[in-house]
């Protein structure tokens, strides 16, 4: 029964970070459609718009992140760890989950981990439009598509504390 509980929780954490992810791609999507036309934004809309794609992806990794230390046995300790974080989402573990996302999904996130990362270690004066441009335009269809991923994943795990559940006497 406990470990039905622990099932139910996770999922439970999960659509709460789920609904982080949501809020910040709305702001995103927000704050896109202030852009005019066919111009590079300002360097603080750069700025800002930077700050949305780092919190995405940070967002999606908080999935992540609960899920490896809860049933994958921790979060990777080495240096790539972000990376290997990523790719091992994209995998089942046998006997324990199915995969969580799927390897196309991870390869669209890696760009984002990829931009999250150069957020992180350059001023931000020197981000570029051309290179954020894709990242920001595709925002919107890979979070839906990252919800039914992990909204699918969830299930999975509602259907195991089920059956949990049922083989409890």
């Amino acid at each position: 029964m406990r470990e039905a509980a622990a099932l139910r929780r996770l999922a439970s954490e999960i659509a709460t970070a789920l609904g982080e992810v949501e809020t910040i791609t709305q702001e995103g999507e927000e704050l896109a459609a202030s852009l005019p036309a066919m111009e590079t934004p300002k360097r603080p809309t750069l700025r800002a718009l930077g700050s949305v794609l780092h919190d995405f992806y940070t967002a999606v990794e908080d999935v992540f992140e609960l899920i490896a230390a809860d049933l994958d046995g921790g979060v990777p300790t080495t240096s790539d760890w972000h990376r290997r974080l990523l790719r091992s989402m994209e995998e089942p573990v046998k006997e324990v989950r199915p995969r969580v996302i799927s390897p196309e999904l991870g390869v669209q996130l890696r760009d984002y981990l990829g931009f999250r990362h150069v957020f992180r270690n350059v001023y931000g004066h020197r981000l570029e439009w051309t290179r954020m441009m894709p990242l920001v335009e595709g925002l919107p269809a890979l979070s839906i598509r990252f919800r039914a991923e992990a909204e699918e994943f969830c299930r999975h795990l509602e259907a195991l504390a089920d059956r949990l559940e049922g083989e409890t006497p």
